[in-house]
């Protein structure tokens, strides 16, 4: 299965504590941004998850309408991360899927907080068959070891 890059879409990284610094917009503008925020505590490590691991977000059950989601770089930003979801994609996932190796836990609310639901690849091809269609508002994820 083949899903658009988010590459086609813009996407931007942010500390709590300081300004949005945006990365250089790809492809058209979608209301689609995803912010990653260093939460308070160090988490994980580098070696937690590959680098250009990712997750898959879909708008509609079954894989469809969906972007690929790249996580952050742990080696360049070894701090515990969190992405949150905003504009059109927040509350409106409807399948989720973290790549093979990667365990991800999905919150109901921003900054990874609220209620949370573990999910391991391949994902969950309709969240309405475990109560969470269009509640993720963030997403952290770790190696499934």
């Amino acid at each position: 299965m083949k899903f658009p890059s988010l590459s086609m879409l813009s996407l931007l990284f942010a500390w709590c504590s300081a300004s949005t610094i945006p990365s250089t917009p790809r492809g058209d503008d979608s209301p689609f941004v995803l912010i990653t925020t260093k939460t308070s505590a160090t988490m994980f490590k580098a070696a937690d998850y590959p680098p250009g691991s990712g997750v898959y977000m879909c708008q509609d059950p079954n894989w469809g309408g969906c972007v690929e989601a790249p996580l952050p770089d742990l080696k360049e930003h070894p701090d515990a991360w969190c992405v949150g979801i905003t504009g059109a994609w927040d509350n409106s996932i409807s399948a989720f899927g973290p790549d093979k190796g990667l365990l991800c836990t999905i919150w109901d609310a921003s900054a990874c907080t609220g209620g949370g639901y573990n999910i391991r690849w391949p994902g969950i091809a309709d969240l309405r068959t475990v109560g969470w269609d269009d509640k993720i508002s963030s997403f952290w994820c770790v190696a499934d070891v």
